[in-house]
C-alpha cells in the first residue's frame, strides 16, 4: 500500500486546487489510476454545456457497477473560488458567490492594464502610430490581458481545499482501498459541487435502482462527525446523529463535520491541516463509520 504522506501529498498538494479543466483532468486521471489498483471499474463521463455562450465541460468519475452496488458514496471533487469574507461554509449547500469574489479580480485587472496603458504606452503611440515598436507592445499588451482575464474571469481559485473537500475525496479513496473490489459499494466522485452541481445531476440520472446514497462533505473539519438521516443507524462515539429533515439535500444520509451554531453544523474552511498521523487515524474511524452504514 502507498504510504499516506505520499496519498496526502498528491491529493492535498499536488492535486489540491481542481478548478480549471486541466486541474480536474489531470486529478481524475490519478484517481482513475488509483482505483483502477483497487479492482474497481472506473468509467468518466463528460458534459458540455453552455453558460453566457461560453462552453462549459463537466466530468463526474464513478467506481465500481452503480447498478448492482447496495451503497454508492458520493462526494465532490471540484474546489471553490477564493472568498475575500472568511465567513463559515454550511455544508451540502451552494451559494452565489459574492461580487468581491466573482468580479473584483477581474476588475482590478483591467484598471490597472487601462492604467498602465495610459500612462505608459499612450503618449508613445499617439505620437509614433500604431504600426510602431510602441504599437507593436500595446497589441502584446492586451493579447497578455485577454490571456489574463481568461483565467480570472470566474474568479481566482481557492489554494487550501482540504476541508473542503479534499478531506472527503481522500475519505472515500481510503475506504476502498481497504475493501478492494467489494462489489457492495461504488464510488461517484461528481463534478461542479461547488457551482451549479451539474455532476450530481448527471449521477441521478444514471441511477437506475432504489440504491443507499452516502454523500459526504468536509469530514474531517472537526474530531466530531455528524451524520444526517431517518435511517436507522447504530450510534458511534463521536457521531453525532441529526434528522434528515435538519439538512435537506440529497442523499439518504449525509455525512460532514464542523461546529453546531444556531441549529445549523458550520465548518471553517480555513482549518490549518494537523499531524498526519492523527490524520490518518481519521480516515480509519471514517472508514469504520462508513462500513457500519454501508
Amino acid at each position: 500500500m502507498i504510504p499516506f504522506k505520499n496519498v496526502f501529498t498528491e491529493y492535498a498538494i499536488i492535486r489540491g486546487k481542481r478548478f480549471t479543466k486541466k486541474d480536474k483532468i489531470n486529478f481524475l486521471a490519478v484517481l482513475k489510476k488509483d482505483f483502477d489498483s483497487f479492482g474497481y471499474p472506473v468509467e468518466v463521463v463528460r458534459k458540455e454545456e453552455k453558460m453566457l455562450g461560453e462552453r462549459l465541460n463537466y466530468h463526474n468519475l464513478y467506481a465500481g457497477d452503480l447498478e448492482k452496488a447496495q451503497t454508492v458514496f458520493v462526494t465532490y471533487y471540484d474546489t471553490p473560488i477564493l472568498e475575500f469574507n472568511k465567513g463559515k461554509y454550511a455544508p451540502f449547500t451552494v451559494k452565489k458567490p459574492q461580487f468581491l469574489s466573482a468580479f473584483l479580480p477581474t476588475l482590478l485587472l483591467s484598471l490597472l492594464f487601462l492604467m498602465g496603458f495610459y500612462f505608459l504606452l499612450y503618449p508613445h503611440v499617439k505620437d509614433a502610430g500604431l504600426f510602431s515598436v510602441s504599437g507593436g507592445l500595446t497589441f502584446v499588451v492586451f493579447f497578455l490581458w485577454f490571456l489574463l482575464l481568461q483565467r480570472v474571469h470566474l474568479g481566482v481559485p481557492r489554494r487550501e481545499n482540504f476541508v473542503r473537500n479534499t478531506s472527503s475525496v481522500l475519505a472515500l479513496r481510503h475506504f476502498a482501498a481497504l475493501h478492494q473490489g467489494d462489489s457492495r459499494y461504488a464510488f461517484a466522485f461528481v463534478d461542479a459541487g461547488t457551482t451549479n452541481r451539474v455532476g450530481e445531476k448527471m449521477l441521478q440520472q444514471v441511477l437506475k435502482k432504489k440504491t443507499k446514497i452516502v454523500c459526504l462533505d468536509a469530514v474531517i473539519a472537526t474530531p466530531e462527525t455528524y451524520l444526517f438521516t431517518d435511517q436507522k443507524v447504530t450510534p458511534v462515539e463521536n457521531v453525532i446523529i441529526r434528522p434528515k429533515k435538519d439538512l435537506p439535500a440529497w442523499g439518504d444520509i449525509l455525512i460532514t463535520s464542523g461546529e453546531e451554531q444556531a441549529g445549523k453544523v458550520l465548518v471553517d474552511c480555513n482549518m490549518k491541516v494537523f499531524d498526519l498521523s492523527e490524520m490518518e487515524q481519521r480516515l480509519d474511524d471514517l472508514s469504520d463509520i462508513l462500513e457500519r452504514i454501508g
